[in-house]
């Protein structure tokens, strides 16, 4: 997957800027653009509460390593994952009281072997249950733009993909990483045959070390270098 990831351009038409999956994804079935790996916008934060393995899963604006992402850089290269500050867990917290981001009890998705919430393309209305299909959407896009990209997923006439996944981390991981705290990942969207799922865990390995720090940087820093000059 490393070498797929390479360059200094995050996203599928070339630009410098980091969208949401479900952006990407609406993007990709309007232009059919097609066999992608992007790093996403979107932030998980992993917490351990009563004994419950909790995913709350943020939008950019909640997005703490972009807030934060010199330390963010020194822990995932060290540790593989990033411990926000407490005052930043609780905004995160806060945040699903307006609805701006999605909070999900693991315990109630049915994981597979490795982490991962699989999503068929063909049958997802009857697979999924309440709180996995809430998941799906938010990530796949909701309502009629998730239909339409399941089937955009299934149809596509190059590669047909039959099943997706969510993959995420295993509820005893979060249960003994985050006793403490929280932890959280960077995020990434493939579509290719081989490896179609949205990567919200510590399954990215060592590509997110040996590319998404220094990409994330160069468009976080790029686009506030943008902000600055119009201001001035």
């Amino acid at each position: 997957m490393a070498q797929r990831c390479s360059g200094r351009t995050n996203t599928w038409t070339g630009e410098e800027e980091i969208l949401h999956a479900y952006e990407i994804m609406n993007k990709r079935r309007k232009q059919e653009i097609f066999d992608r790996i992007t790093w996403t916008a979107d932030f998980p934060m992993y917490t351990a509460e009563d004994g419950e393995a909790v995913l709350y899963l943020a939008r950019k604006e909640n997005n703490l390593i972009f807030k934060n992402i010199e330390e963010a850089e020194k822990q995932i290269c060290s540790e593989g994952f990033y411990m926000p500050k407490q005052k930043d867990i609780e905004s995160v917290v806060e945040s699903t009281k307006s609805g701006a981001t999605l909070r999900v009890n693991l315990s109630d998705l049915r994981l597979q072997v490795g982490g991962h919430l699989l999503i068929s393309t063909y049958n997802y209305k009857r697979t999924l249950n309440r709180t996995e299909r809430k998941l799906a959407e938010w990530v796949y896009g909701q309502g009629e733009d998730f239909d339409k990209n399941m089937e955009m997923l299934r149809t596509f006439k190059t590669q047909r993909i039959h099943e997706t996944a969510i993959h995420l981390t295993y509820s005893e991981t979060v249960k003994e990483l985050a006793k403490d705290c929280a932890i959280s990942f960077v995020t990434l969207l493939a579509d290719n045959y081989s490896t179609a799922g949205f990567v919200c865990g510590e399954t990215c390995g060592d590509v997110v070390k040996d590319h998404f720090l220094d990409e994330i940087k160069h468009v976080l820093g790029k686009n506030q270098g943008e902000k600055n000059a119009k201001l001035n």
